[in-house]
């Protein structure tokens, strides 16, 4: 069931269990309590891959388990796309939406933006509507996941962050480190 928060115009999925639901999301989301879960923030945005990238990502969501994806539109409104995406996903997901206002970006300021207004929509929505105690990650659709960072991430206890290899055609992302501390 997928409910609209007339106040906020986010898209929340709602997990109905019944005696079929109730049996496959024990297999297909892998749920288990005695392991933390894992909130995976996607931010993402139209293009040509976007289906390519969030279908490969999926694929390896459903192989870690405890997780909840957090998939938030660069919107005004979610497509169909990514909604029936999710719906067919098998995940535990939450479809989210949020326009990124570029008017008051220099041109050159957007490119380094992107995805920023996309996760804090999903951090205020977990802050709003999280049951579980467990640890956020950051997963942009564009890359690809070894599973076992899921696993390392999972026990997380303050921050923790590792680098990201061959991505958007530069060697590697990673964040700043200056005195055993990460910096903007």
């Amino acid at each position: 069931m997928c409910l609209k928060d007339v106040a906020t115009g986010l898209f929340c999925n709602i997990f109905v269990p019944n005696e079929y639901t109730k049996e496959r999301e024990c297999q297909t989301l892998h749920v288990r309590k005695d392991i933390p879960r894992i909130y995976i923030v996607t931010p993402t945005h139209t293009r040509l891959t976007q289906k390519a990238d969030l279908t490969r990502l999926s694929y390896t969501l459903r192989l870690v388990p405890n997780i909840r994806w957090i998939v938030v539109e660069d919107a005004d409104q979610p497509s169909d796309i990514v909604k029936n995406l999710l719906a067919n996903s098998e995940l535990h997901y939450t479809h989210l939406f949020a326009k990124t206002r570029t008017e008051s970006l220099k041109k050159a300021a957007r490119r380094n933006h992107r995805g920023v207004n996309q996760r804090n929509e999903a951090i205020s929505w977990i802050r709003r509507n999280a049951q579980h105690p467990g640890v956020v990650y950051f997963a942009d659709d564009d890359n690809t996941y070894a599973i076992r960072v899921f696993e390392e991430m999972r026990y997380t206890k303050k921050i923790s962050v590792w680098p990201v290899g061959l991505v958007a055609g530069i060697r590697y992302e990673s964040p700043k480190v200056r005195n055993g501390k990460a910096s903007p």
